[in-house]
């Protein structure tokens, strides 16, 4: 079970840095800018997700 967690929190991340980054590549043509929110994005996801692993292993 706590692998499906893992593995659809990761899943997730990577398909919001993905679309977060070409979104931005889209509208600037820069692919730092890009770049930059992507990880920003991704960083954003696994913080949610990590919380969400927290209040799953203390119930």
């Amino acid at each position: 079970m706590r692998a499906l967690v893992f593995v659809t929190i990761a899943l997730a991340s990577l398909v919001v840095a993905l679309t977060s980054g070409l979104l931005r590549y889209w509208r600037t043509r820069s692919f730092p800018e890009a770049v930059e929110r992507g990880a920003a994005a991704a960083g954003a996801t696994l913080a949610l997700g990590a919380a969400y692993l927290a209040v799953l292993w203390v119930k």
